[in-house]
């Protein structure tokens, strides 16, 4: 998620471990800890774009790794305090923060490797966007509130509200996925994989997507209790690079980075209606739910045979479409899904 929402929750969980004496200063490590683990952002290389890709939310945000988060934390934080609180005195509230940080990451669809580096399964549970105000601002709220009072239950409250709101998008996103299920049946597909992913900032509006026949299948879906509402979305083919990428042939580079790509994307990946047939995109993302416009992709060059692929950003966002959403999110523009 978001740095912001990075640090406000390592802080909240750190002044909630910590002893009253010592809670604030565990909020300033707890932010630290909070951080660290994005310090992987700064992995790059010239020659290789897709590292840095394959590298974020990697070893940094292991559990086996989280120690050394802690600790590298509770020296900073007591640097900062000038010695004044020791650092084996914040070190689990900086564990607990930078443990925060990892399953923050969990809870979105992007992937984080958790069990690194026993193995290299990127974890995703779909529960929430990368950003999402409705996580972000209470716990704002409730450690502001607890830093001025120096207590502890303003934010064990906005923690409270955070476990009550995850487990509400966990139910969204199982109505979500049956109404996928049931749209798809309605069309007499057979599905070969599904996923349901809330749209951005929120978790009213879920992006449902699944393969049949070869083909991806995109549903945008608004869960409810009386009634689910669906819009029927756009489609793609799958990606065959045998069929789709011949040019590749033993362009051994291009093949290890489409493959690392593949991995990073869970394998949701097709090839983009560009016009030059060079262009891989990651469908598990789009601004509208209902659409097949990927946000990010790789470039394979044909002319170039010991070169890799190439890192893209598709983000061309219509100015519509911020409008387009909001108005998703207000409910406009569904019709009900099969089944009620």
């Amino acid at each position: 998620m978001d740095p912001l929402t990075h640090s406000t929750l390592g802080a909240c969980c750190a002044f909630a471990v910590a002893r009253p004496g010592l809670r604030r200063a565990a909020a300033l490590a707890g932010v630290v800890a909070g951080l660290l683990p994005d310090a992987d952002v700064f992995i790059r290389s010239s020659s290789d774009s897709l590292l840095g890709v394959e590298y974020h939310r990697h070893f940094t945000h292991s559990f086996l790794f989280q120690p050394v988060t802690a600790l590298l934390a509770a020296l900073v934080a007591s640097l900062l305090l000038r010695f004044r609180v020791p650092w084996k005195s914040l070190f689990i509230p900086a564990l607990v923060a930078g443990l925060s940080h990892i399953l923050c990451d969990a809870w979105t669809s992007y992937g984080t490797r958790l069990w690194w580096p026993f193995t290299d399964t990127r974890v995703a549970w779909d529960m929430v966007s990368i950003i999402d105000p409705f996580i972000t601002l209470p716990l704002l709220v409730g450690l502001v509130w607890a830093l001025f009072a120096n207590q502890r239950k303003p934010v064990t409250v906005a923690l409270g509200w955070l476990g009550i709101y995850l487990t509400l998008a966990i139910v969204q996103r199982e109505r979500a996925e049956a109404v996928v299920r049931d749209v798809a049946a309605q069309r007499g597909h057979s599905i070969d994989r599904i996923t349901a992913k809330p749209s951005f900032a929120n978790i009213l509006v879920w992006r449902g997507i699944y393969r049949s026949g070869g083909r991806y299948y995109a549903v945008a879906v608004r869960p409810g209790l009386a009634e689910s509402k669906f819009i029927e979305g756009e489609s793609v083919k799958v990606l065959d690079p045998s069929v789709d990428l011949p040019f590749l042939g033993d362009n051994a580079a291009q093949q290890r980075d489409l493959r690392r790509f593949t991995h990073f994307s869970d394998g949701w990946v097709v090839l983009m209606a560009d016009g030059t047939g060079k262009v891989i995109g990651d469908v598990r993302y789009s601004l509208l739910p209902q659409r097949m416009a990927p946000l990010w992709g790789i470039v394979l060059d044909p002319q170039q045979t010991k070169s890799g692929a190439q890192w893209i950003n598709l983000r061309v966002v219509d100015k519509r479409d911020p409008s387009t959403l909001w108005a998703l999110i207000r409910g406009e523009g569904f019709t009900p899904a099969p089944g009620g």
